[in-house]
């Protein structure tokens, strides 16, 4: 009978053996451990994505009230520095 490869016997014969396992084995874990690090680098930058969107969001609107003080002229330059360098030392 004729196995993988067209050799009588599969792969394991012919000298493949229990070294054609071994680097096998070992090719699948290089792999395994290639995906793994993907699938970590991923999830890392996705919650650090949402966890961006999440500060930016609430740091957003107290800059944009800032601003918009600071357009309707209720503060001038000197005081809209001040409360923004507040708000810069405020951050996490």
């Amino acid at each position: 009978m004729y196995g993988w490869g067209g050799f009588p016997g599969g792969w394991m014969m012919h000298g493949f053996g229990a070294v054609g396992i071994v680097a096998l084995v070992i090719n699948l874990l290089w792999i395994a451990i290639v995906i793994f690090g993907i699938y970590l680098l991923i999830r890392a930058l996705s919650r650090r994505s949402f966890s961006a969107r999440l500060t930016h969001h609430r740091e957003g609107e107290e800059y944009r009230i800032l601003r918009q003080r600071y357009a309707r002229g209720e503060i001038d330059a000197q005081e809209y520095q001040r409360i923004l360098d507040e708000l810069m030392k405020a951050q996490p």
